[in-house]
């Protein structure tokens, strides 16, 4: 790009999504207006040039079909008048509108293409940056964490080794901007894997707990009389200790048990709720079991973990900083609610509360999608739609993790992993 173009794209990184952010669209899309209004050179290059800043500005404009048609063009005219690098970078440009058009799989083919013939040409070497920056990006979109950690730290070795002997990025924007970039981009991506990597420990260590607790949590219910919907009870027992609770947020946070709204009306009816409007309350009786399950819970735990102080003042430290990151109701009140206990109860709490902060993700990113979590039930694990809902609830899930650097994130992770279930 010329250096008009590159001050005309200026631009941020969503660190969510790894898109740009345009600092002037206005001015983007009065070019682009002049610019569609304009002949196509005669010269092919010229011609190359003239369709693929069309298409570059039009996909940051969200024109999305203007942008794959102009760069469908540019990848035509490359095709037929070469040079073979020419065709390399303007591929890696349609893929990039082809995957903002949500046709992931096939810009992901395309980038994967792009990233082997880049390897092969040398001519390229001052483009390998680009090329796995922008297929680095498409993983990260895909969920494909460890793949995109891979393609994004080699784009930013090749960043750094570019600004350190002084070479000027074939984009023509400057290198220190460029090397921000792509440190953005590696961290959203290693983020994102690190919240994968814990949500499979929170559920081993959650679960693991849950299955001790089963025989005297039994014993509990029958000495305090409750007879049905103990889940429910299990589900509200931190929140139930602090005030009435909204029906909103109990069906956010029981959002898989269903006929909930039955056994929360049987559950007053045996004198273990009142109901007042649209808020809950415990009965005392409730309190009694609610307070019960949490010395239950703590004393279980105490007995597999021990008291891992470091650990539980980290991820009590983690929950509390992220407060307000969640786009569902239910992290916040459960963050806000810790309930007095010993250290293994309250790490195990904390546990709870990474999981509600991605029930809560996951939640949202259905709404988005027009789904049920019944239907998403139903989805078979590599359906697309199963994979892009996935994705979106991995990186919303991120937030918790981007603020801490990458040795914090590895530290926190080997712990969980050497807690046993």
């Amino acid at each position: 790009m010329t250096p008009q173009q590159t001050d005309l794209l200026a631009h941020t990184l969503d660190p969510e999504t790894l898109q740009e952010r345009l600092q002037r669209p206005d001015r983007v899309a009065a070019w682009l207006e002049e610019a569609l209004r304009s002949p196509e050179p005669v010269e092919p290059a010229a011609a190359r040039a003239h369709h693929t800043r069309i298409g570059e500005a039009a996909r940051v404009l969200r024109r999305l079909d203007v942008a794959e048609e102009h760069l469908r063009i540019a990848m035509r005219l490359a095709e037929r008048h070469g040079p073979e690098p020419s065709t390399v970078l303007a591929r890696c440009r349609l893929a990039r509108a082809l995957q903002w058009r949500g046709r992931l799989d096939e810009a992901i083919t395309e980038f994967d293409r792009c990233v082997e013939d880049v390897r092969r040409l040398p001519e390229l070497a001052d483009h390998f940056p680009l090329v796995f920056d922008q297929a680095g990006r498409a993983h990260f979109e895909a969920g494909n964490w460890d793949h995109s950690r891979e393609l994004l730290a080699v784009a930013l070795r090749m960043r750094l080794d570019l600004a350190d002997r002084g070479t000027p990025d074939p984009t023509g924007e400057p290198a220190d901007d460029q090397v921000e970039t792509a440190r953005v981009a590696l961290d959203s991506a290693d983020s994102c894997g690190t919240a994968a990597d814990v949500d499979r420990e929170v559920h081993r260590l959650v679960r693991g707990i849950d299955a001790r607790l089963d025989a005297e949590r039994d014993a509990l219910y029958r000495e305090h009389g409750v007879r049905r919907h103990s889940a429910v009870l299990f589900g509200l027992r931190t929140l139930l200790l602090v005030g009435p609770v909204h029906t909103d947020l109990v069906a956010a946070l029981l959002q898989e048990h269903d006929g909930l709204d039955i056994a929360l009306a049987e559950l007053a009816a045996d004198g273990f709720l009142r109901t007042s409007g649209d808020h809950l309350e415990a009965s005392d009786a409730a309190r009694v079991v609610s307070r019960a399950l949490l010395d239950l819970v703590d004393g279980t735990a105490r007995a597999v973990w021990g008291e891992p102080v470091d650990l539980a003042s980290t991820l009590d430290e983690l929950v509390c900083c992220a407060t307000g990151t969640s786009p569902g109701p239910a992290f916040d009140a459960w963050t806000a609610a810790s309930p007095a206990t010993g250290v293994a109860g309250r790490l195990f709490d904390r546990l709870c509360a990474l999981a509600v902060h991605r029930s809560d993700a996951r939640s949202h990113v259905l709404v988005a999608e027009g789904l049920t979590t019944a239907q998403l039930r139903a989805l078979l694990p590599d359906d697309p739609v199963r994979r892009r809902i996935d994705a979106a609830t991995g990186r919303i899930a991120s937030r918790l993790f981007r603020p801490l650097d990458v040795e914090q994130r590895v530290t926190l992770t080997e712990a969980l992993r050497a807690l046993p279930a």
